[in-house]
């Protein structure tokens, strides 16, 4: 369990799922690192995804400066997106912020009975692997309809966040920067905020806040196995209001170089428009000022998964691997940008 997981008790799931039934059983669900989720069996015999948030004052543990009331962006978009065919998300079925019952916010929703995408990868048909890509580049599309007055993440209205999006941008990149500092993580970040102020220009052709879920990996994405549908699309915590190219980064989120042409297959065959440049030399693929900022975004989302290994503890076998290959994308992409990208 990672430091901020903290599944509630038997005796608080009685309490908090007393309108849905009675729990009489319960497991931990593996996969996320961040909220805790169970699955639980009621007396009649449903069965629940409880998920809950971290808890406030002296329980609460170390957090990056985005992460702040996860629960309820997860919650309030699981809301928005119920009735969206285009958007398949698990049914809502309770939610609980009143802390009467546990020390976290809960929200309750269906099991559903899939499998992760990223469980199927190496065994689906090539075939079947390529209509997946197509339909998660879809559900991107849909998801950029929705748009909102201000840049950034929704918690606390906006808080880490602005009008525009260089300024909320910068914001969301800085904040991580000076985690770093506070849990002593090298990320190059004289490099990071040097390469961010040479991309100023490059953000500011972003003026619409469209919604992206930022962290739409496969392993987010449930599927039937026998058909490759997609049946939910998991863990809307880190859902923001952004460029439509950082979607993209969020479900590739440490790769060099051109984005799963499959995503944009599915993208633009939804309607969804990209800057692509094939005589720009680039790469991604894409105009020099989308390449800027998808190297940017790219930048960001290596980041937090360098600093987050430390305030969350991560131990075992698998950790060594993964912070030598976050550093060797972060040295990828900052020597690329550094070269790519003219001195402001």
């Amino acid at each position: 369990m990672f430091a901020t997981q903290r599944p509630l008790t038997l005796a608080e799931m009685t309490a908090v799922l007393a309108p849905l039934g009675t729990p009489v059983a319960a497991e931990p669900l593996g996969g996320g690192t961040f909220s805790a989720v169970q699955l639980v069996k009621l007396a009649d015999g449903k069965r629940l995804a409880v998920k809950t948030s971290v808890p406030d004052g002296e329980e609460r543990p170390p957090l990056l400066t985005y992460e702040c009331d996860l629960l309820r962006t997860e919650r309030d978009l699981l809301r928005e997106l119920r009735d969206d065919p285009a958007v398949p998300v698990p049914d809502l079925l309770l939610e609980d912020f009143t802390r009467e019952h546990a020390p976290v916010d809960v929200i309750a929703t269906e099991f559903l009975t899939s499998t992760p995408w990223s469980d199927l990868q190496e065994t689906l048909p090539g075939e079947m692997n390529t209509q997946v890509g197509n339909s998660v580049g879809q559900i991107f599309a849909a998801l950029q309809a929705r748009t909102s007055g201000s840049f950034g993440y929704p918690a606390n209205d906006f808080a880490l966040g602005a009008s525009t999006w260089p300024e909320a941008f910068h914001a969301m990149l800085s904040s991580v920067l000076e985690d770093a500092n506070t849990w002593g993580v090298d990320v190059r970040a004289d490099d990071v905020r040097r390469v961010l102020d040479r991309g100023e220009a490059a953000l500011a052709e972003v003026e619409t806040p469209a919604l992206v879920h930022l962290d739409l990996w496969a392993g987010n994405v449930l599927l039937d196995p026998a058909t490759a549908t997609i049946t939910a699309i998991l863990d809307w915590e880190r859902a923001a209001y952004a460029d439509p190219l950082i979607e993209f980064v969020g479900s590739e989120s440490t790769i060099h170089g051109p984005t799963n042409p499959n995503l944009y297959a599915g993208y633009l065959k939804a309607g969804g428009t990209l800057p692509l440049d094939p005589d720009a030399g680039t790469l991604s693929g894409l105009t020099r000022a989308a390449d800027a900022r998808t190297t940017l975004y790219r930048l960001y989302t290596v980041s937090i998964q360098q600093v987050e290994v430390v305030p969350r503890n991560f131990t075992g076998d698998w950790v060594p691997g993964h912070v030598a290959h976050l550093r060797s994308a972060r040295d990828q992409l900052l020597d690329y940008a550094l070269a790519a990208l003219p001195a402001a």
